[in-house]
């Protein structure tokens, strides 16, 4: 199955042995049908929680204004809680670098499983863009 995305085709495809395959563009991204269902489950809530809030997207990163949201959406864990931290990260080609941008200071974070495991994929994802790759495979 195809389609197309911002001029670029994506291409939807299922292998013999189950594994999902999108192409989009010059990046391929294998799953296999368990990790295609997280995948799709976290996309669908991260659009959803963008139109709540009607994120800002500047041009060339992949997230809202970095900073403090007010929020504690897992209540405070600790004392030293601070609240929910919004990141703006983004590739410099120019210095094949991700950069995070927290927006302020910060000692720690804190994630829970889903969220620690959406975020390494997307540093592996922007990790690969900064170094040239063609695609980034996440089995």
């Amino acid at each position: 199955m195809a389609d197309e995305l911002h001029g670029a085709e994506v291409k939807f495809t299922i292998k013999h042995d189950a594994t999902v395959v999108i192409e989009f563009g010059t990046i391929e991204i294998a799953f296999l049908p368990d990790q295609a269902l997280f995948f799709a489950e976290k996309l669908l809530a991260a659009a959803e929680w963008a139109r709540q809030h009607k994120a800002k997207l500047d041009e060339g990163t992949t997230d809202v204004e970095p900073g403090a949201t007010g929020e504690y959406p897992r209540g405070k864990l600790n004392e030293d809680d601070e609240g929910e931290l919004a990141v703006r990260y983004r590739v410099d080609k120019e210095t094949a670098t991700v950069m995070l941008d927290f927006g302020k200071p910060v000692e720690w974070i804190g994630l829970d499983g889903d969220l620690a495991m959406s975020l390494g994929r997307k540093l592996i994802q922007m990790g690969a863009e900064a170094n040239g790759y063609k695609k980034a495979i996440i089995q």
